[in-house]
């Protein structure tokens, strides 16, 4: 850990390199906020240095956050399709495929409340419990259909979600659907078949106007200031890797010494 401590004085690069020669570094540490190595890589979104530390034999799979007991998969879902496959290859990471957080959500609510369509589809693929509901009583599809993207809604709809679950207000998705009044969305459901052209618009901005709350979950709380942390560089880019455009990279670096800094 404490070599960790000198990366304002290295790149990206050099740092992975230090890490990999010195294999007992902890990742699972946590800081006065929580946070540990492993969870400030995941909401920092630093592609180069996760994606290189993310095999690291102290890497922190069980990781979850004390606030809403999102775990690892759950918060790549949110913005780092990249990182999410490669944690889907790892047998232990796929068996956690379907945990819930506090507010009952797996990792498909999360992925489409935050309109990550490439982390939609990967989750599905994955065999991701389709119909799980969370404590409003809402499904994937349910946040779908209200984020009002066909293209999404026909991902999940194929994979036999259940258009009769009802929701803690008295609606199912079927009647959510006919709420939204949107021709193209009753469609595809009676049809989940029908050839449906991805959007090219960026869901994930739509759906940050209707679910801010799950956007909160990748706030890395790294320092006293965290809540400064600007959300929308995430939602810009989640469909995409993405590298805070307001830090640069030894700014980045400096976030995770302050983490540290506050164990």
């Amino acid at each position: 850990m404490a070599l960790l401590l000198l990366n304002s004085y290295f790149s990206p690069s050099e740092l992975i390199n230090i890490v990999k020669r010195n294999k007992n570094i902890n990742f699972s540490v946590k800081n006065k906020l929580q946070e540990n190595v492993s969870s400030l890589l995941i909401k920092l979104n630093n592609q180069v240095l996760l994606l290189n530390l993310i095999d690291h034999s102290n890497f922190d799979y069980e990781y979850k956050d004390n606030d809403n007991g999102n775990n690892i998969i759950m918060l790549s879902a949110i913005s780092q399709v990249n990182v999410l496959e490669k944690l889907l290859k790892k047998d232990e990471m796929k068996r956690k495929i379907n945990e819930v957080n506090n507010k009952n959500e797996n990792a498909l609510i999360i992925a489409t409340k935050a309109g990550c369509v490439d982390s939609v589809k990967l989750l599905l693929k994955n065999h991701i419990n389709v119909n799980q509901q969370d404590v409003l009583g809402n499904t994937a599809l349910h946040y779908a259909i209200n984020i009002g993207d066909t293209y999404l809604v026909k991902l999940i709809a194929s994979k036999k979600a259940n258009y009769n679950l009802v929701n803690k207000e008295g609606l199912t998705p079927s009647l959510c659907a006919i709420r939204k009044g949107n021709k193209e969305i009753s469609s595809v459901m009676s049809n989940p078949k029908k050839e449906v052209n991805r959007s090219k618009h960026n869901v994930s901005k739509v759906a940050y106007d209707k679910n801010k709350d799950v956007f909160d979950y990748i706030i890395p709380k790294s320092s006293e200031n965290y809540q400064k942390f600007n959300l929308e560089e995430v939602f810009n880019n989640s469909n995409k890797p993405y590298y805070p455009t307001n830090m640069d990279k030894k700014g980045l670096l400096k976030e995770i010494v302050i983490g540290l800094g506050y164990i």
